[in-house]
């Protein structure tokens, strides 16, 4: 006989994946939306942090679809790490681009010390 708080459990995380999965590629809409709209001159930066973004928010609800369909393996060994380290680039680019004389940015581009 399953054991009815078992149940309960997979019910719960498998709506909270759903909906999950829902509300992330919903949120990637506005991003890439955003990426493609925005047409050079002087706001690379920008369309190179909003792509990452919506890199960021592809690949998590990607994570959350491989959990939903048991592949944890994947969704834990390969995608959420993935997720983590394009959130740390995406960091590293915008103060990059919000802060250009700051001495991490020297410091990456190989300027004085």
């Amino acid at each position: 006989m399953p054991d009815s708080n078992s149940e309960h459990s997979n019910l719960y995380t498998t709506s909270f994946h759903v909906i999950s999965i829902i509300a992330i590629f919903s949120a990637a809409i506005i991003p890439l939306y955003i990426s493609i709209s925005i047409n050079g001159g002087n706001k690379f930066g920008i369309r190179t942090l909003t792509i990452i973004l919506t890199l960021f928010v592809v690949i998590h609800g990607l994570y959350h679809l491989a959990e939903l369909l048991g592949y944890h393996m994947l969704g834990d060994g390969f995608l959420e790490p993935l997720s983590v380290v394009i959130l740390i680039v995406f960091g590293i680019i915008m103060i990059r681009i919000l802060y250009p004389s700051s001495i991490l940015t020297k410091k990456m581009r190989g300027g004085p010390k």
